[in-house]
């Protein structure tokens, strides 16, 4: 781990000379010129002259000479700027990223004709600047600049050295000839002026490339007057003022130096979304709460520094950047994790993401942006959905972790400390690409990959959970892999293998990590939008009984749900209950009716559509918001095991047919090819021949719904077992047909706690 200190870069930077030539006067008058033909009196690069209205005080000449009146300052660069650029901020200076600049320049000092000269010497130190983090990890810059002025005594000045910037115009900003830093004042007491600037990139977005200037206002006591402003062109004159006379105003600048800053693209003005919006968050002392867990981590903590500066560097699309920098960022907080920096904190991972997401929104690029674009490719790639390949033809284990969430009382409903870890990150993160997991029965060999998801309802809605899944799911995508374990943080004081997940959201009054809310309530539960046909509950094909006698104390299985059922004299309101009951709407999985119950049935849905012998389950850790490294080893225990124990045996139901029909006469408007097959309903001969698979020996109950309406039959007990091999066949075992009870039966077997459900037509 790298020392990050706070502190004041001071660089003392080369002093050159340039020269203010004088003319003589001689005894018939005439005037000659002492300087170079080739420098006449010019500026270069400045706005049109203007005075600013300041005046130098008189200095004290040496050897007793006369006091001079010096003239009003003319400096064509204007003032107006220069307090409100310069915002003094905390350097956070990081090794292998300050960046000192300088640069040596030449002048010529030439004595005027005759041998009587009177001049200035003038150095202007080229700008030196020191690169670092302010609290919010963004750039900002110390600027230190010098300049020296020698005259002889028959020349009465004062100077001042001072600061101009020239970077290019940005956002509709114009910051080229603006003052943006004024140094000490001197006079024929003192020779050197220096001055520093200090500025952060959230409040200027000039200074990238700057200019260190001094002005000089010289009055000549011996009757002589001024000739040029000389330069050996290593210097620029920017101001020469006051030729021919015997008051001189003249500035001279370094010329423009890049400052270290990388250039200006991004509108800082643009907060985000709620979820960003956080990245400002601070504490008493102003430093960011999204800083202060970083600063845990400088592995992932420099992965967003670098992010920011690369972006605006970038002189094309940023898909692919975003996508090599999101790699960058997870396999950094992996690593981390896996060396147990900060005790394998899920934290930083997330900030730094949300700091490059921040920066993209802020983008403002020379050319047209793919922004949404790049934020997908970022989004996947620092959740490790693009890096989760599996290549061993061992046992193969995929897992997910949340988002930190509840961060915040306003959005998150339970929620309200903005510096909340999700346990379910921690525990997946350190996990990703290991080859090997510690459990409570020794070590077991699987290839192991984890991914993180996001907090927020609009990426379910987008399939996000379908999408990444899929392949894992797929018997023919190449990647099948033997167990997914989605996880999400719990509020039991153990892990909860979570049975039956629920199709529906109520999560009433709970935002997600952008304030996004449900119009779900227990009453009225919402179907997520675009989710794909299913039933009502899916269940855990997970060895959750292998894994609970594996840990005991630590995990237990959880089956209750919350439903509202259909009965004939009307609706129930939610009502929890053991297992599904046959029709029943889902209000709550056993993991609630919120996101974590939603990724379980959205695999769990996607894996009986692909009939997908893949094991698949939801666990809930312990509550807690704190970063526990013992929780993280426990959950590997329970991984392990899931990983060891052989697949559990799964409850079947199913029919001889899908059609069945009562006695004639037939239902107005069926169709004539269905009366050979009405046969009235004594004889049974059309009745449904059910078979039966599960766990052997195991007690069979019944339930029936006919249209979406309990008939009264509920976990009915006739006395039936499985076999010893687990199986049953039932023929003959019906309520009794009648007219009125044509349509869509759905019959319902219990095993246990485990049920399967088999639906026919009767006609």
């Amino acid at each position: 781990m790298r020392n990050r200190t706070r502190s004041r870069a001071v660089v003392v930077v080369a002093v050159v000379v340039a020269c203010l030539l004088v003319d003589v006067v001689g005894a018939a008058g005439a005037t000659t010129r002492a300087g170079s033909s080739s420098h006449p009196a010019q500026v270069h690069r400045v706005a049109p002259h203007r005075r600013a209205g300041v005046h130098f005080a008189p200095p004290a000449l040496a050897k007793g000479k006369p006091k001079a009146p010096l003239p009003a300052r003319s400096r064509a660069i204007s003032r107006e700027r220069a307090k409100t650029a310069t915002v003094t901020v905390p350097m956070r200076v990081t090794p292998g990223t300050a960046r000192t600049v300088t640069r040596g320049l030449q002048a010529l000092f030439q004595p005027g004709p005759g041998g009587n000269e009177a001049g200035c010497a003038v150095g202007v130190g080229s700008p030196a600047s020191t690169v670092g983090q302010d609290d919010y990890l963004e750039q900002l810059v110390d600027v230190s600049y010098q300049s020296s002025v020698s005259c002889d005594a028959s020349v009465a000045f004062e100077a001042e050295a001072f600061l101009i910037d020239r970077s290019p115009d940005f956002n509709g900003q114009i910051f080229d000839g603006n003052d943006i830093s004024d140094g000490t004042l001197i006079s024929a007491d003192g020779d050197t002026s220096t001055g520093t600037f200090n500025s952060g990139v959230r409040f200027y977005d000039g200074a990238r490339a700057v200019e260190s200037a001094v002005e000089v206002a010289a009055v000549l006591t011996d009757g002589s007057v001024w000739g040029d402003c000389a330069t050996d062109g290593t210097v620029e004159v920017l101001l020469c003022d006051g030729v021919g006379t015997d008051t001189l105003d003249v500035v001279y600048g370094s010329g423009a130096f890049d400052s270290g800053l990388t250039a200006a693209c991004r509108d800082f003005a643009i907060p985000g979304n709620p979820e960003q919006a956080r990245l400002n968050s601070h504490d008493s002392d102003g430093v960011p709460f999204s800083t202060t867990i970083m600063n845990g981590v400088p592995e992932v903590e420099d992965q967003l520094v670098s992010f920011r500066q690369g972006l605006c560097t970038l002189t094309g699309p940023a898909a692919d950047f975003a996508r090599q920098r999101g790699l960058a960022l997870w396999n950094a907080a992996v690593t981390a994790a896996k060396k147990g920096e900060a005790n394998g904190d899920d934290r930083p991972l997330y900030w730094a993401r949300l700091g490059m997401s921040l920066a993209l929104t802020q983008w403002l690029p020379s050319f047209t942006p793919d922004t949404a674009a790049a934020q997908q490719q970022l989004e996947l790639a620092s959740r490790g959905m693009l890096s989760a390949n599996f290549t061993s033809s061992g046992p193969r284990v995929l897992i997910s972790g949340f988002d930190p969430f509840g961060l915040d009382l306003g959005c998150n409903g339970g929620g309200s400390d903005i510096m909340n870890a999700n346990p379910s990150g921690q525990s997946v993160l350190r996990l990703d690409g290991t080859s090997t997991l510690a459990g409570p029965n020794g070590v077991v060999t699987a290839e192991v990959h984890a991914v993180i998801f996001p907090v927020r309802y609009s990426d379910f809605d987008s399939g996000l959970v379908e999408n990444f899944f899929r392949p894992y799911l797929d018997p023919a995508s190449g990647q099948l892999v033997n167990l997914i374990t989605t996880v999400s943080q719990g509020g039991d004081s153990i892990f909860d293998l979570e049975f039956y997940n629920g199709r529906n959201r109520d999560a009433t009054g709970t935002g997600d990590n952008v304030c996004e809310t449900t119009t779900g309530t227990p009453a009225h539960p919402e179907e997520p939008p675009g989710l794909a046909p299913g039933p009502q509950f899916t269940e855990s094909t997970l060895p959750v009984d292998a894994i609970a006698s594996a840990n005991p104390g630590i995990a237990m299985v959880h089956y209750p749900v919350m439903e509202i059922r259909h009965q004939a004299q009307g609706d129930s309101g939610p009502v929890s209950s053991d297992t599904p009951t046959v029709a029943a709407t889902a209000v709550e999985g056993s993991g609630g009716g919120f996101l974590s119950n939603e990724i379980a049935y959205r695999v769990t849905r996607l894996r009986d559509e692909l009939n997908s012998p893949v094991l698949t389950g939801h666990i809930h850790t312990p509550f807690t918001t704190s970063v526990d490294p013992a929780l993280a080893q426990e959950f590997e225990n329970i991984l392990a095991s899931a990983a060891q124990a052989p697949p559990p045996v799964r409850v079947r139901v199913s029919t001889d047919r899908s059609i069945y029909y009562v006695f004639n006469p037939l239902p107005a408007g069926a169709p004539p090819a269905l009366n050979p097959n009405a046969i009235p309903i004594p004889s049974c001969t059309s009745c449904p021949v059910y078979t039966i698979t599960g766990p052997p020996n195991t007690e069979v109950k019944w339930s029936t719904s006919i249209n979406g309406i309990e008939t009264g039959e509920i976990d009915a007990d006739y006395g039936q077992h499985t076999d010893a091999n687990g199986n049953l066949t039932v023929k003959n075992f019906i309520v009794k047909l009648k007219s009125t009870e044509r349509g869509t039966w759905v019959r319902q077997v219990r095993l246990g706690n485990v049920i399967a459900t088999v639906t026919f037509q009767v006609f």
